[in-house]
């Protein structure tokens, strides 16, 4: 059996010992069969290949945007990095550009106490996938740019697993369309 890949990333500035790195070991644990797909970047990401890793390294998928000395490290990944190099294009664009190509099929999208860059690639995969975003961190997030509604605190679902005295899971809940 096939399972649909899920798109993970998060904020670049999560620390060694902030709780929501905890949320991430238990969600790399607990994926069990589901591909994750990750950017390469540092913080969140970082966390979330370093424990893919440990423990379902078959099932993680890597994106980056340049061949670099962070991903020497992961050698034994083989075919499960993707280089999305775009010449000359700004830096930011070519984040975005390497996170579309990352989400590009996935069912889900999870964030890690996500950041500006994150919320900006949320944008991108509700307007590309409409498929659902979740959240996982220590306060509301911020509001996607450019999208009509509301995080929403996950309630009766999986993830709800990750519901702590610090830590929250949210879901997107897109504004409704109106009939007339």
């Amino acid at each position: 059996m096939h399972l649909t890949p899920v798109y993970t990333g998060g904020n670049r500035h999560l620390t060694t010992s902030h709780p929501v790195r905890d949320s991430i070991s238990l969600f790399c644990r607990r994926i069990e069969r589901v591909p994750v797909h990750v950017g390469c970047q540092v913080g969140a990401d970082q966390h979330i290949v370093d424990s893919m890793c440990v423990y379902y390294p078959a099932l993680l998928h890597v994106f980056a945007i340049e061949e670099n000395a962070n991903l020497s490290r992961l050698h034994y990944l083989h075919n499960k990095i993707t280089v999305c190099h775009t010449p000359g294009a700004p830096i930011k664009a070519q984040f975005i550009n390497r996170s579309i190509q990352a989400f590009t099929g996935c069912s889900q999208a999870i964030f890690f106490q996500p950041g500006k860059g994150s919320l900006a690639v949320a944008r991108e995969f509700i307007k590309r996938m409409k498929n659902p975003v979740f959240a996982i961190a220590t306060e509301e997030p911020p509001t996607i740019p450019s999208q009509a509604g509301a995080w929403s605190p996950v309630r009766n679902s999986w993830f709800e697993q990750f519901n702590t005295a610090q830590v929250c899971a949210y879901v997107w809940q897109p504004a409704q369309e109106t009939l007339f």
